[in-house]
């Protein structure tokens, strides 16, 4: 989930303006009960001539969409109330619009039981592209018979139209009629995993789940799959904190998720109530693949909290049933619950928040200053001195040949015993490893294989600057440096379940040089739809890269099919977007990138790459590599 576009401040200026009343009322959740986990749905579909209805500021109605043009700004739109089919007790939206960014378009959503009385105006927070990139927000708790929605849309980054085509609100009654839920149970025994006991977790029949959901002209629609498990992620669902049916919120978003959007399952592993109630998410049980985080999906376990938790605590039941699963988890997953280590190209904590991988606010600003608090409770997982902690560092992005520097790094121990630099063959000291792009170990002699010994023993939690030794490979070329701690005749501390830190360095000076980070490429997308990708990059060239015409560097891409031959697209789809500023060398950016996916479902490989406009394509420079992504167009 991420954050809505407006603040709240503005948007009752905003309602201000449109002649809105927003009065304070509480949300009423509904208290009737599923029977054997049926879902009602209805969809109210905007598009076209349909925005003509309601109120507009700012926005015009052109080729079927709402436009919003660089010369009048942003504009806001306010839709007509809509009577639902029956009375539902949760709602959400998907829509499609081009370019679609991380704040435009936003929405706000309110519900009426009567058409009179409305319940407060609810931000829209929209799902990260786990599975595909339909555009599509997190279940509201919004219980009732009529809404209406409001939205802004800015001009794109570049100043071109911004263009909203169609709007979908989807109603859904998760608790109908008046049976008893089915009891709460185990789905197995409560084994333990090493001493750590395994905790109460209702299963999927205990909180009327469907499993019909799970299967399409009698095919599973999401086969599982358990990937090593390495990280587990924190979430929250920003439904209602006071919601009286847990199991009734459950089921919404269950359908919501494997129905509306066609996944075929619920996105999270586990989901904990403010209760402290754990309850099975994602079928197949721990260590299943799950659709939570888009690129980190695999390899980890999400965990989600009911309730949104941006501006309230989460309770003490809730954290001590989610410390009771973490504890299991990370225990028969052989997780540090206080470790850090570099994974999908990141250097991150083995229980981590959502906010840490995307661009969102998930799990909350207030649960995410609570998340040590958690990791303190973790009891009976086996510690290890063998754990440091990163802070900052010098490392040059760039170095020669062969050459030698000294780079001032902080490091602290993070372990359960002290390092001491003075035992002998057995001192704490600090190394370091080079790895080729192929991830092969780069050898050095041992002239250049240098050590630094700390400053002093270093206790349990303390830190300390260290002044490092350290020579660059004789090869040219881009290479991966991994500051890693090692105890003398013992062990590495990345061969014992440590967390070495490790950065893309460009040995030998090349003008087009560069380092992929964070992005958000989805893996599954509608055969030529139109979307906007964030990425994170670094230069790593002695070149600065400029903005300007007539040779700007820009980012582009290329799509290649399962046979590796490049794939030609119509020039409307060749896509390239400038950089929103100059880039020096050894300085990281973000760039919202458009792509347009082949118009011929299949699979296929993604290869985005800068290009020098009229000059040459980076991956042209030997020492670059793309970045490629695996992708389904269907």
């Amino acid at each position: 989930m991420r954050r809505g576009g407006l603040s709240r401040r503005r948007f009752l200026q905003l309602a201000g303006l449109l002649g809105l009343s927003v009065p304070a009322l509480q949300m009423h959740v509904a208290e009737a009960r599923a029977t054997q986990g049926q879902v009602r749905t209805g969809v109210w579909a905007q598009g076209g001539a349909g925005f003509r209805l309601g109120r507009r500021r700012g926005l015009e109605v052109l080729d079927e969409a709402l436009v919003a043009q660089a010369a009048t700004g942003r504009g806001w739109y306010l839709s007509p109330v809509h009577e639902a089919q029956f009375s539902f007790n949760a709602v959400a939206l998907t829509w499609s619009a081009e370019p679609s960014r991380e704040d435009s378009p936003a929405f706000f959503l309110r519900t009426s039981g009567d058409g009179n009385r409305w319940n407060p105006w609810q931000p829209v927070h929209a799902l990260d592209q786990y599975r595909d990139a339909t555009q599509a927000s997190a279940i509201l708790d919004a219980s009732g018979r009529f809404l209406q929605y409001q939205t802004s849309l800015d001009p794109g980054p570049l100043g071109e139209a911004s263009r909203l085509s169609e709007v979908k609100v989807v109603y859904l009654d998760s608790a109908p009629g008046s049976a008893a839920l089915v009891p709460f149970g185990p789905t197995a025994p409560q084994e333990a995993s090493a001493g750590v006991a395994r905790p109460n977790i209702i299963g999927r029949a205990g909180w009327g789940a469907n499993e019909s959901y799970r299967f399409r002209q009698g095919k599973e629609v999401w086969p599982v799959e358990r990937p090593p498990v390495k990280k587990i992620i924190l979430h929250h669902t920003v439904t209602s904190n006071g919601a009286s049916d847990p199991a009734a919120v459950l089921r919404a978003i269950y359908h919501y998720h494997a129905v509306t959007l066609g996944w075929g399952d619920i996105g999270y592993n586990y989901i904990v109530d403010r209760n402290g109630n754990v309850y099975e998410g994602r079928f197949g049980g721990e260590g299943v693949r799950g659709a939570h985080a888009a690129q980190f999906n695999e390899g980890t376990i999400g965990v989600a909290i009911l309730g949104n938790y941006q501006s309230e605590r989460a309770p003490d039941p809730l954290l001590q049933g989610l410390a009771s699963l973490l504890s299991w988890l990370c225990a028969r997953h052989q997780i540090q619950p206080q470790g850090r280590s570099v994974y999908n190209g990141r250097d991150l904590p083995n229980i981590l928040s959502h906010r840490e991988v995307s661009y969102t606010t998930c799990p909350g600003a207030l649960f995410t200053e609570q998340l040590p608090q958690v990791r303190a409770r973790l009891a009976g997982i086996p510690d290890s001195p063998y754990r440091v902690s990163w802070g900052q560092h010098a490392t040059p992005f760039s170095l020669d040949p062969g050459q030698r520097r000294e780079v001032e790094l902080t490091l602290r121990n993070a372990g359960s015993g002290p390092w001491d630099p003075a035992t002998g063959k057995f001192a704490y000291r600090l190394g370091y490893h080079w790895y080729d792009q192929q991830g092969k170990p780069a050898a050095q002699p041992p002239s250049e294989d240098l050590r630094t010994y700390l400053p002093k023993v270093l206790a349990p939690g303390e830190e300390a600057k260290i002044k490092a030794a350290l020579a660059a490979p004789q090869a040219k070329g881009q290479f991966t440096l991994a500051w890693d701690m090692v105890r003398e005749g013992t062990t590495w501390f990345a061969n014992a379940g440590g967390d070495p830190l490790k950065l893309a360095i460009q040995v030998g000076a090349v003008q087009y040089g560069v380092a992929w980070a964070r992005h958000q490429t989805p893996e599954q997308l509608q055969a030529g739809q139109s979307l906007t990708v964030r990425i994170e990059t670094r230069n790593l060239g002695r070149k600065t890269w400029t903005n300007t015409w007539p040779n700007p560097i820009r980012l582009g891409y290329h799509w290649y099919d399962v046979s590796g031959r490049l794939i030609g697209q119509p020039r409307e789809d060749d896509r390239r977007t400038g950089l929103p500023r100059e880039v020096a060398p050894g300085e990281s950016i973000a760039i919202d990138a458009a792509l347009v996916a082949p118009r011929t479902p299949g699979r296929y490989t993604l290869s985005w790459d800068l290009v020098h406009e009229g000059v040459t394509w980076f991956a042209a420079e030997k020492a670059n590599h793309p970045l490629t992504v695996a992708i389904t167009v269907v």
